[in-house]
Formats: structure tokens, sequence, C-alpha cells
């Protein structure tokens, strides 16, 4: 869990900071359109895009206890239009995998 703090340059929404943040940014800036997502758990950042992947907890019982397991979750990009298709200047969900849902398990943006 925890918080994401992005900085450098904006240019094409590429730090997911919105619309309105698409400058340079000297120092670290939370990035507010997380707050939902409780468990973080990978960050990559490429020329021009970030990705981000969260985690999905499950929780079962073991005989008297529970027991709590975090699996694949869900991945978040942020960047410009003609890298991924679709402008996100804040960080979104690509289409395709929000219609065919796959626990993502590692990133990696080039």
């Amino acid at each position: 869990s925890g918080e994401l703090y992005v900085w450098g340059s904006g240019d094409g929404g590429r730090l997911g900071l919105g619309r309105d943040q698409m400058g340079t940014h000297h120092t670290p800036t939370l990035v507010d359109s997380l707050s939902h997502e409780t468990i973080l758990t990978d960050v990559s950042c490429g020329t021009s895009t970030t990705l981000l992947l969260t985690a999905t907890e499950n929780v079962g019982t073991h005989g008297r206890r529970s027991v709590k397991r975090v699996t694949g979750g869900r991945l978040f990009v942020a960047g410009p239009k003609n890298v991924l298709g679709a402008s996100f200047p804040s960080f979104g969900e690509i289409e395709f995998l929000k219609k065919n849902p796959v626990p993502v398990k590692g990133i990696g943006a080039g």
C-alpha cells in the first residue's frame, strides 16, 4: 500500500497528473487519481508512458484463521495517444483489459 509521487516532464500526460498538470514538475507530486487504489505493487516509467500495477486482496479462511492473499491486479497507464492509442493524461485502464480482465503480475515500460 502507499502513495505514488511523480516528477519530471509531464508532456502528453506521461506522469498521470491530469490535463491541467502536463508541464514539468521539479519536485515530487502526489498522484491524487489513485487514492481509491489500496495496494500499489509496481510502477514502470518509459520515455513517454508510466505503467502502474495494483494488487487484488482476497480474504479466505484456513481452519479458524482468516488469511489474506494478494494476487495479480489491475494495470493503469498514463501517456499520450500517439503511443497508447488513446490519451491518458490521468491514470486509466486500457479498455481491452477492462472488458477482458486477466490477472497482471508484472509490468515493464520501454
